[in-house]
């Protein structure tokens, strides 16, 4: 594919045909061409090979699979969950389903991959999508660890905010950060947050960028690649993917989904989609030329994980749920952001507003607004992308779930919330023609952890009898679990982890896979050795109905439906998986630093909190005591940043209401062993402070007051005076 640069085109001649599907409320628009055109590719030229192969003649599960050639199911996988997390989970699943993987072929789950369909992703999920796609669709090993060709793998472990660490003034993260944002200042009209964040993605998940070149000051953070060039690419060419499906929502948590032929939104609000390679352009606003390029590959990865608007607070220059490293890198490119160049909300990703005053406003409030502001795909809370493939347009069968969310709030593994609201959001539709039906599902989250559902695969939407055809989507619910042998479980991690060792990274991957291939055995710590057959029979199953004359459930295929299916009238027991281990274990032992808390709080040790109180009364001597009790509480405390900065200009400037300032803002987040490394290892210092020396003896009062200044009037490289630490303003 050719390089586009990221600046979108302006004068593009429009097509002649429309660019948009307006509303439509009666009935369900159809699938666009280009879409129905490779399904119907990929259904007839690929998917009956990929089930011989896969299923042999059937005989292993009991049936003639000659017999259904004509009527096989339309299967589809959905991949979410947040950040890295969820891309590495996701990428276990796959690899699990891959009959490109031996294991998985041996377990006889490999193969699952290849009869699929579609592919909705979104969040973490959706890097995963992006990534196999703009990598020409490689197996997982190669895609993430790299094979010294052609992939150069995620680089788990650079930061992906702070790439040569915590400070944020080293020479390579500012060639980092100066890169970035001439890369993302070069699109010229609704720029956001979003355009940095998804060029951040990039640098790891698309494929220009390698060890060697990463702080390359010519890097283009995979600039240039459209989701609309995603039919130009070889494996999608030779229909030898599934089709994609990247997810999104609207502020006000309509749905909106991106594919590499149309933009838009199917919720009943909108019912509304617009041609993906011109999606820059508002059809409304009479322009006698076409958008086009708006359709970054990084800007669509960006979009649908952005949380910008959920835990980013600019007034008080803070990120919450990042550990204070990562969350530094944002803070300080949020602060460098040119505002000015965005036609909306910063903390949303910004598109052009293609269905502009083109739907009631009874319906949408958006239509008025030029802008269309889109967020993590997940904010809605459901975190595997269903709704997308329960469409009845796109008539599909089975619907593989991965759930990579971390609902449960103790030990960060799934609770079966995404069903639940991806189940409601579907029932409040309003006819029937616009989704298939839901699958019946436990009454609430309680009873879904009860049953142990969260710790098992399930079949949901069975035709428990087996000769009644199901009014319903069969969905194979796959959830992130603790090892199946009681293994310590190092998959739970924080969904805001910004990096991960190598080490661990495959770790992750192989408990996944682990998982994911085996099933499990009701009473048993052991894998189950037909959890392969039994994937093969629920995918089948609906093909029985569609035959002349409907086919018998085989028997092997009937003991898999007693052991995953969920039967409302005769539920499952958690009692049947035994010893699992449940809390999360560092693979790399305990972490200095905590990693889930809103930055730029925490709380003092006893020892810091004392000495803070009788630092207060030592303001009452001469200003010659400042280097003392600063040094004093330096090391003291188990951690410290700027915030003790902060503390003592307060008192400085009004001594007598000291007390009123809480300690417990100090924020610890670093030993002073890692502190003292800082100040000695600084290699570049803020313009401001000039004579870094004496940042911390009696002179402490006018260069933080010369740093405060700076963060206001230095345009071109402002410092976010709230997220610096002591290192940026030097040694002593």
């Amino acid at each position: 594919m050719a390089s586009h640069g990221y600046a979108p085109r302006t004068d593009v001649p429009c097509p002649a045909t429309p660019l948009a599907r307006l509303p439509r409320y009666d009935f369900p628009w159809g699938l666009n061409t280009q879409e129905a055109s490779y399904i119907n590719n990929r259904s007839s030229k690929i998917i009956p090979q990929a089930w011989n192969e896969w299923v042999g003649d059937g005989s292993g599960i009991g049936y003639n699979i000659a017999s259904f050639r004509d009527v096989l199911p339309t299967v589809g996988i959905a991949l979410g969950g947040v950040g890295y997390r969820g891309a590495l989970y996701d990428a276990g699943v796959l690899s699990a389903l891959d009959a490109r993987n031996s294991s998985a072929v041996a377990a006889g789950t490999g193969g699952l991959l290849q009869v699929s369909s579609y592919i909705s992703s979104t969040s973490g999920g959706a890097w995963l999508t992006g990534s196999l796609l703009f990598n020409n669709w490689p197996t997982i090993t190669d895609l993430v660890y790299g094979n010294g060709r052609d992939t150069n793998g995620w680089m788990l472990d650079v930061p992906i905010t702070v790439p040569d660490g915590f400070n944020v003034f080293s020479a390579k993260n500012q060639i980092f950060y100066d890169r970035l944002l001439k890369v993302a200042g070069s699109k010229n009209f609704y720029s956001s947050l979003t355009d940095v964040w998804g060029l951040m993605v990039g640098y790891h998940f698309l494929n220009q960028s390698g060890r060697e070149t990463f702080f390359s000051a010519d890097l283009e953070f995979g600039a240039g690649q459209l989701w609309s060039d995603i039919p130009s690419i070889p494996v999608y060419q030779q229909y030898q993917v599934p089709y994609p499906i990247v997810v999104a929502n609207s502020p006000d948590l309509l749905t909106f989904e991106i594919t590499p032929h149309e933009f838009g939104s199917w919720d009943l609000n909108i019912s509304s989609l617009t041609n993906l390679e011109y999606s820059g352009t508002t059809p409304r606003l009479k322009q006698s030329d076409c958008v086009t390029g708006l359709d970054q590959a990084s800007f669509i990865l960006g979009t649908s994980s952005n949380f910008f608007n959920q835990y980013l607070d600019v007034r008080r220059n803070m990120m919450k749920g990042f550990s204070q490293v990562d969350a530094s890198g944002l803070l300080y490119i949020s602060s460098r952001f040119d505002r000015n160049t965005s036609e909306g909300a910063t903390d949303a990703a910004n598109w052009p507003n293609p269905f502009y005053m083109t739907v009631p406003a009874t319906r949408w409030s958006g239509t008025s607004l030029p802008t269309l502001g889109l967020v993590d795909g997940t904010s809605n809370l459901e975190s595997i992308p269903m709704g997308q493939l329960l469409l009845s347009s796109r008539n599909l069968d089975v619907i593989i779930a991965a759930d990579a969310s971390s609902d449960d709030p103790i030990h960060q593994w799934p609770n079966g919330t995404s069903v639940f609201y991806t189940a409601q959001r579907v029932s409040k539709s309003s006819s029937s023609v616009y989704h298939k039906g839901f699958p019946p599902i436990p009454a609430n989250q309680g009873e879904f952890v009860s049953m142990g559902l969260n710790l098992r695969p399930t079949f949901f939407g069975c035709s428990l009898d087996g000769s009644k055809p199901p009014s319903h989507v069969l969905i194979i619910y796959l959830p992130n679990s603790p090892p199946l042998n009681g293994d310590d479980p190092v998959t739970n991690t924080d969904i805001f982890k910004a990096s991960y060792s190598l080490g661990h990274a495959h770790l992750f991957l192989d408990q996944v896979h682990s998982n994911a291939i085996s099933g499990f055995t009701p009473n048993s710590t052991s894998s189950d050795q037909y959890f392969g057959k039994c994937l093969q029979c629920a995918l089948i199953d609906s093909a029985r109905f569609k035959t002349a004359s409907i086919v018998p459930r085989s028997d092997i295929c009937s003991k898999c439906f007693l052991q995953y299916c969920y039967d409302p009238a005769n539920p499952p027991s958690k009692s049947w998986v035994l010893d699992r281990k449940l809390t999360y274990v560092d693979p790399d032992g305990p972490s200095p630093s905590l990693s889930r808390r809103d930055v730029m709080i925490a709380t003092p040790s006893a020892v810091g909190f004392a000495l803070a109180i009788g630092l207060g009364f030592l303001f009452v001597a001469p200003l010659l005591a400042i280097r003392a009790c600063t040094m004093l509480i330096f090391l003291a405390l188990d951690c410290t940043d700027i915030e003790i900065g902060r503390f003592l200009w307060r008192m400085l400037r009004m001594p007598s209401t000291w007390v009123s300032y809480h300690p417990t803002s100090i924020n610890m987040t670093r030993s002073c062993h890692r502190l003292r490394m800082e100040i000695h290892t600084l290699s570049m210092k803020p313009p401001c402070c000039p004579h870094p020396n004496h940042c911390l003896d009696s002179l402490l009062k006018p260069c933080l007051t010369r740093v405060r200044r700076c963060s206001y009037r230095n345009t071109k490289n402002p410092i976010p005076f709230m997220s610096m630490t002591l290192g940026d303003l030097g040694g002593y």
